[in-house]
């Protein structure tokens, strides 16, 4: 079973990555999706030793070190949207900022993404709905709030149900 991380806005909240990375190995994940506003490059190091991709967000002006960054890592970075398949599902990803929100709406409502992400408002928020254009027949759009406020979503490649978690509530 593989499992999926999906974070956004850490604007520089090391102590929250620190504690992040003792719950990613708690549960096994491999996968990590950065939804933007990294903000400092140096956060990049602390997402290491996972595979990692990237959405450029709004606050993540240094692009030349962040770049390097995320290559350091053998991380993936691009700017909105961001498509890949993990383990055999689609994923679409965008910070949120200028149309970004329209454009995970639209990529929802669609019904070809087994998952669409977005970030940018600090606010979780996760629903699903049927759909013949996914393998498994529902489609998520998840938001995992911010990771500056130690909020995050897991998902495995499994059950693929998204689960939303804020640190501040979890056992170390």
């Amino acid at each position: 079973m593989a499992m999926l991380a999906i974070i956004s806005d850490s604007h520089d909240r090391d102590s929250y990555l620190e504690l992040l990375d003792v719950q990613l190995n708690r549960y096994a994940v491999d996968t990590i999706l950065h939804l933007g506003d990294v903000t400092s490059p140096e956060m990049i190091e602390y997402l290491k030793g996972y595979k990692t991709y990237f959405v450029v967000g709004n606050n993540d002006f240094d692009r030349e070190r962040l770049e390097r960054n995320v290559k350091s890592i053998k991380g993936v970075l691009q700017e909105q949207p961001l498509c890949f398949d993990w383990n055999n599902r689609k994923i679409f990803a965008v910070h949120g900022h200028l149309n970004g929100e329209t454009l995970a709406r639209n990529a929802f409502e669609s019904g070809e993404w087994d998952l669409v992400c977005y970030g940018h408002t600090h606010r979780y928020e996760s629903q699903f709905k049927k759909t013949s254009g996914t393998s498994s027949g529902l489609s998520w759009l998840v938001n995992p709030g911010a990771m500056q406020d130690g909020s995050f979503c897991l998902i495995n490649d499994n059950r693929f149900e998204p689960r939303h978690f804020k640190l501040d509530e979890m056992d170390f």
